[in-house]
């Protein structure tokens, strides 16, 4: 029998959330209150009707029980061992979930919600969490994450949105980064942005010139994109004449970017000349213009980007380690999307004013805000902007839906390409079958091979089964 939390109060105090936690007592059983399993947070991903809400991260190490529930504004509140995370969204109930801490680690109640609770999917009444797990409590869509090993103290983050666009998160890797970041942007320290392909390289660099105070201009250029043959030129100036086509005098980017910041994306393109020629103006503070005999003062702060792997191109011969050892003061790696989705809430949340005049009109469809979390974003955060200007401009009536999105969105399916032992094949192979058979029912399969749930969640993490697919 599944146990119903009491409580018929108005939401609106802190103490009347509180009084909901009165029917949790017994369920599960409660032997110590001290986390046993690592470190554990839920993020409000995002309110598919409040799409400018952002998300939000609550910290679970030092809690005993949780609440989710609507209320006039989206927040956090504490007392002692217990919280209520409050959402806006108009299809979460007042009173919709409550998570309590087991001997375990979590387990999930719904609390008689007029739409119901889903974790990946599945509508459920009682379910034990897992890392990953995709929690629907309406049109809130949060997400459970939980460490094997425990780590340092974390801290909630009602919101990310008052920050430089760049500096919104709720990874918590990248905001230990960020937080170093802001004591380097006053210094001239060199940096180096690495990443893969539209992480956010360019606007990381910018928001580390904005914080540093310097009076100068932020200067942006592609080291792949110069002529080969006037890349000196471009970096460093010329004299009228200094070649054919030089009909005056040019300053160069550096002397451009004097008292600011010269931003030299994807340097690992640059060739092996022009990589001497860069070391010098870092060593020296001053540039030479082709064709000049005398040599410019610069204050200029580097900053550099690539998505290559510098220390192989190091080891090939193709990159300075010298020229490495001056760009690199301070690195930051900006993390794929696939690796930050907690994030997608908060980003969509940026992007959309950027998008249209009218953010607070759009809302997503369940469907449609499901696969924009299970997608793996090969172009990160570019791809994402581009998903929304593309679904907007589809859109109708204000409800983004699925059919709105790109269809590498739509059609994507997890990879199951990966090398299993006999052990595992055999397993995958029964859970294939099972699911089949239930329709991706995960009760009806644990009750099959007699596990629990949330054993069946994670085999079917670890051994890549989509169980979205096995759902009519």
């Amino acid at each position: 029998m599944v146990t119903r939390l009491s409580g018929g109060a108005s939401p609106g105090s802190f103490a009347d959330h509180l009084d909901t936690m009165s029917g949790l007592e017994s369920w599960p059983p409660e032997e110590d209150a001290r986390p046993r399993y690592g470190s554990a947070r839920l993020f409000v991903s995002l309110e598919r009707h409040r799409l400018t809400a952002g998300g939000r991260r609550v910290t679970l190490d030092d809690l005993d029980d949780v609440v989710v529930g609507r209320g006039a504004v989206g927040r956090i509140e504490r007392s002692g061992r217990t919280a209520v995370v409050i959402v806006g969204d108009h299809e979460t109930s007042r009173r919709h979930l409550a998570m309590k801490r087991s001997d375990t680690g979590w387990a999930l109640e719904d609390l008689g919600s007029r739409n119901g609770t889903l974790v990946n999917g599945e509508r459920v009444d009682r379910a034990e969490l897992a890392d990953g797990d995709l929690i629907e409590a309406g049109g809130a869509v949060l997400r459970f994450a939980a460490d094997d090993e425990g780590c340092r103290a974390d801290r909630d983050l009602e919101d990310a949105l008052g920050e430089p666009s760049v500096f919104q998160t709720l990874n918590r890797a990248l905001e230990d980064r960020i937080h170093q970041i802001r004591k380097i942007a006053p210094s001239r320290v060199a940096v180096l942005v690495r990443g893969e392909t539209g992480t956010g390289k360019e606007l990381m660099a910018r928001a580390i010139h904005d914080a540093s105070g310097r009076s100068g201009a932020f200067v942006a250029i592609n080291c792949g994109a110069l002529p080969r043959g006037l890349i000196e030129s471009e970096l460093f100036g010329h004299r009228r004449g200094a070649f054919s086509g030089a009909s005056e005098d040019r300053d160069g980017l550096f002397r451009r970017a004097h008292q600011g910041t010269l931003f030299l994306d994807e340097i690992a393109e640059l060739p092996p000349d022009s990589q001497v020629a860069l070391l010098r103006v870092l060593q020296e503070g001053e540039v030479r213009p082709v064709g000049s005999s005398e040599d410019v003062k610069v204050d200029v702060r580097v900053i550099a980007a690539s998505h290559q792997d510098l220390a192989l191109r190091i080891a090939d011969g193709r990159f300075r380690q010298d020229l490495y050892g001056r760009i690199a003061g301070f690195e930051i790696v900006m993390p794929p999307l696939r690796e930050r989705r907690e994030d997608i809430g908060t980003l969509i949340a940026m992007m959309l004013p950027r998008i249209t005049s009218r953010p607070e009109q759009f809302s997503l469809h369940r469907d449609a805000a499901c696969a924009l979390l299970r997608y793996h974003w090969p172009q990160n955060i570019r791809e994402l902007e581009q998903a929304l200007r593309t679904a907007i401009a589809l859109c109708p009536d204000g409800k983004l839906r699925l059919e709105h999105l790109p269809d590498a969105i739509t059609s994507f399916r997890p990879a199951t390409s990966v090398v299993l032992s006999s052990d595992d094949s055999s397993l995958r192979e029964q859970l294939v079958e099972l699911l089949g058979r239930e329709t991706g029912n995960v009760a009806a399969v644990a009750r099959a091979m007699r596990r629990a749930p949330v054993q069946i969640r994670r085999w079917c993490r670890r051994l890549h089964i989509d169980l979205a697919t096995f759902r009519h």
